[in-house]
């Protein structure tokens, strides 16, 4: 079957591809937002994109982000007052506290003046058995941008932890392409 996608697709055909070809099972805030770009990018090229471009874009939008934090490694505790996270980012450590891994990462990131809260997360294996690859999606609210963050690894929680630092990311991105865009108009 050939599945062409064009200005006019909608989220389910774009939605479908990704999770027909390479197992991402987007959740739907995220589908929207993606098909949207999917719908810019063939509105400017006036054709089509195949399920191999569609893949690229979307690791050049979620996965490949410029990395301005980058997670190199972390070591998480639990017990039952809760969970502590140390993360070892490129150019600092920041630890948190939280009622898991993700919120403890939430609350580093906090100490380290990086504002942000989860507003949606999913997660799900690309196969099946104990070895299987993890997808995590993070919405999240970073410093007022609202972005979503994706990360693919063996290990869920590292894939998670991932997804959190590419929101990040994510949202230093859209700042900054937001600033170019800002200092083009008013030159």
């Amino acid at each position: 079957a050939i599945i062409r996608v064009n200005s006019q697709s909608g989220k389910g055909g774009v939605a479908y591809l990704l999770l027909d070809r390479y197992g991402l099972d987007l959740p739907r805030g995220l589908q929207i937002e993606f098909a949207q770009q999917v719908q810019a990018i063939t509105d400017l090229q006036g054709g089509e994109l195949s399920a191999g471009e569609l893949w690229e874009l979307f690791q050049a939008r979620y996965l490949d982000v410029p990395q301005t934090y980058q997670l190199l490694s972390y070591s998480h505790e639990a017990d039952e007052t809760g969970d502590r996270l140390t993360a070892k980012l490129r150019d600092q450590v920041i630890q948190g506290n939280g009622n898991g891994p993700i919120a403890a990462l939430v609350h580093g990131f906090a100490g380290a003046g990086v504002e942000m809260s989860v507003l949606d997360y999913h997660e799900h294996a690309l196969g099946a058995g104990e070895d299987a690859t993890a997808a995590a999606y993070i919405e999240a609210e970073v410093d007022g941008e609202v972005v979503w963050g994706v990360a693919i690894h063996p290990s869920i929680a590292t894939a998670s932890l991932r997804a959190v630092v590419n929101a990040v990311n994510c949202a230093v991105r859209a700042r900054e392409e937001r600033d170019a865009t800002l200092t083009a108009f008013s030159s």
